[in-house]
Order: structure tokens, then C-alpha cells, then sequence
């Protein structure tokens, strides 16, 4: 399988990611922040096409996370869960009969 290409982070994403580094763990971040961190693109974390980031809180009224959970998520290694990990959305619907025949032993 191939490996996703790696977003290049731009000069404000770097004093961006700079200045959160000062911030303690309950600080909590909006996406841009989150996308400056992960190197994801801000518009697959709002429609949550990532899968393996942890969930935003769910008190706020707009996506927001704990940074310590980020931090968390990052130190644990998750680039190479990215790889591997389902990066599309799950299809709505129950499922074909093909997919029920393979998932039976």
C-alpha cells in the first residue's frame, strides 16, 4: 500500500506549532492548531475522515481538542498507525452481500 504524501508545513504553521509548545495540556486547540501539529489538512479533520485522531471534546460547540491528547496521540507513534490505519469514511448502509459472504469463516 502506498504511503500518504506528506503535507509540507508552512513558515506560519512553524511559529504556530512554536507557540503551542509553551501551552500546558489543558489548553484546548481548534483545527488549524490541530492540522499545524498532525500535518493533516484542516479539511480532513473537520469531516473527521481521519480516523485514528483522538475525539474532540464533546462540551464545545466547535471541534475542539485537549492539547495534551494531541501530544499524547502524537508521542504514541501515530505516524506509523496512519499507514495502516482506515483514512476513508465507513460506507452508510448495510452492506453488500460480497462483503457479508467474506466476513463469514
Amino acid at each position: 500500500m502506498p504511503q500518504r504524501p506528506h503535507r509540507i508545513r508552512t513558515e506560519l504553521e512553524h511559529r504556530l506549532v512554536q507557540q503551542l509548545s509553551s501551552y500546558g495540556d489543558d489548553t484546548f486547540i481548534n483545527v488549524i492548531e490541530v492540522a499545524a501539529l498532525t500535518c493533516f489538512s484542516p479539511n480532513s479533520i473537520r469531516q473527521r475522515k481521519i480516523r485514528c485522531l483522538p475525539p474532540s471534546d464533546p462540551r464545545m460547540k466547535h471541534l475542539r481538542w485537549r492539547l495534551g491528547d494531541i501530544r499524547q496521540f502524537i508521542n504514541a507513534g501515530a505516524g506509523g498507525s496512519v499507514v495502516g490505519a482506515n483514512l476513508l469514511p465507513q460506507k452508510a448502509g448495510r452492506p453488500t452481500k460480497a462483503d457479508q459472504i467474506r466476513k463469514t469463516p
